[in-house]
C-alpha cells in the first residue's frame, strides 16, 4: 500500500471485519491515503459490484488464512477463501474490467518437501497442508484464467518475507520481540518448535517491489522471489542474540535441547514439541534468477539487517 501510495496510485484496500484495524497504515504513515472498504471475497455479487464501480488497474490478492498450523484446524474455511475468493476475483476481472492486471500472492508452502535444493517456477508442487493445497489451487487458477481467457494474470511465489509488521505470532517477531524485551530485562523463557526447520528469509518491503515489478512488466508471468539463503530458526535467534550482545550456549538435544544465558546459566530459549507442524517442511530456499533476469529484481536487505530493523523497531517501542 504505501509504495503504491508513493507511485501515485489511489489505494483501495478491502477487509471483512466491521472495524478494520489501521494499526500498520497508522506505522507506515499511509493511513489518511488508504481507502478501506468492507468486502467478502466469497461474495461474489460484491465483488462484481466493486469491480464494475473501480475498475482498477491493478489487483493485488492478498487475501488468505496465513496460519499454515491453524490451516489443519479448519481446511475447509482456508480452501473456500483462498480459492473461492480467486476465482471470484479472476471472473470478475474477466468480464467486467478486462483491461485489470492481477496479481496472485502464491507460496513457497506449495512446494512443500519438494526434494529440490532451490525452489524455482518449475519445481514439482507438493503441498503438505490445507494452506498449501489451497495456494496450489489458486496458482493454477491463474495459469489457465492467463491462457484461456487472456487476462493480465501473475502469480507472485513468495519465500518467507518478514518485517516489523508482523503479528506476534509469526516465529520471526516472536524471536526477535521476546529477545529484545529479554536484554531490556523482562523475564520468561522462549518456546519455540523444530530448531531445524530451515526458510529462505527475506525483507517484505523488497518484496513489494517485486509484486509492483511483475504487473507493470510488459508480459504475464509467475515468478519466484527468494534471497537464495537459508537459514534455521535456531540461526535466526542467535544472529538476534549476537545483535543484542546476549551471550549464550546451547545445550541438550532434540526435544531437551535449551539455549542458556552464558552470564547467569538460566535458560533463555527451550523446546516445545506442541509448536511442531502435524507435516512440517523441512526446508526451503528459492530461486529467483528468472525475476533478477527478467523483472531487474533484487533484494537490498540482508538477512542481518532484516533483524537489525525488527529489533530496533522492538526497542522503540519498548521505550515509547
Amino acid at each position: 500500500a504505501r509504495l503504491l501510495s508513493n507511485e501515485g496510485y489511489q489505494v483501495w484496500g478491502t477487509t471483512r471485519q466491521k472495524e478494520p484495524s489501521m494499526t500498520n497504515l497508522v506505522k507506515l504513515g499511509i493511513d489518511q491515503n488508504i481507502n478501506v472498504i468492507k468486502l467478502d471475497l466469497c461474495d461474489k455479487v460484491s465483488i462484481d459490484e466493486t469491480i464494475d464501480r473501480l475498475k482498477p488497474e491493478h489487483v493485488y490478492n492478498l487475501a488468505a488464512p496465513s496460519s499454515v498450523v491453524k490451516s489443519f484446524e479448519k481446511p475447509f474455511d482456508v480452501l473456500q477463501s483462498v480459492v473461492i475468493g480467486t476465482e471470484n476475483l479472476l471472473d470478475a476481472v474477466r468480464t467486467i474490467s478486462p483491461e485489470t492486471r492481477f496479481y496472485q500472492a502464491s507460496s513457497s508452502e506449495m512446494f512443500g518437501n519438494a526434494g529440490a535444493i532451490f525452489q524455482n517456477e518449475k519445481t514439482q508442487l507438493c503441498p503438505q497442508s490445507p494452506y498449501a493445497v489451497a495456494k496450489a489451487c489458486a496458482h493454477s487458477l491463474i495459469g489457465i484464467y492467463r491462457k484461456q481467457y487472456g487476462i493480465f494474470a501473475v502469480s507472485g511465489i513468495l519465500f518467507n518475507h518478514e518485517s516489523p509488521l508482523r503479528p506476534a505470532t509469526y516465529v520471526s517477531q516472536k524471536i526477535t520481540r521476546f529477545l529484545t524485551r529479554h536484554h531490556a530485562g523482562q523475564p520468561g523463557i522462549l518456546n519455540l518448535g523444530n530448531l531445524d526447520v530451515s526458510r529462505d528469509f527475506g525483507f517484505s518491503g523488497d518484496y513489494v517491489r517485486a509484486m509492483y515489478s511483475m504487473l507493470t512488466h510488459p508480459v504475464p508471468d509467475d515468478f519466484v522471489v527468494a534471497t537464495g539463503k537459508s537459514r534455521t530458526i535456531r540461526n535466526f535467534a542467535e544472529v538476534t542474540m549476537e545483535f543484542l550482545g546476549i551471550r549464550y550456549e546451547w545445550v541438550g538435544t532434540g526435544l531437551k535441547e535449551l539455549c542458556l544465558s552464558s552470564d547467569t546459566g538460566r535458560p533463555i530459549i527451550k523446546v516445545d514439541p506442541q509448536l511442531y507442524r502435524p507435516l512440517e517442511v523441512i526446508e526451503t530456499c528459492g530461486d529467483a534468477s528468472k525475476a533478477q533476469e527478467q523483472l531487474g529484481w533484487m533484494p537490498k536487505v540482508s538477512f542481518q539487517e532484516l533483524v537489525a530493523l525488527m529489533v530496533e523497531t522492538e526497542r522503540t517501542s519498548l521505550s515509547c
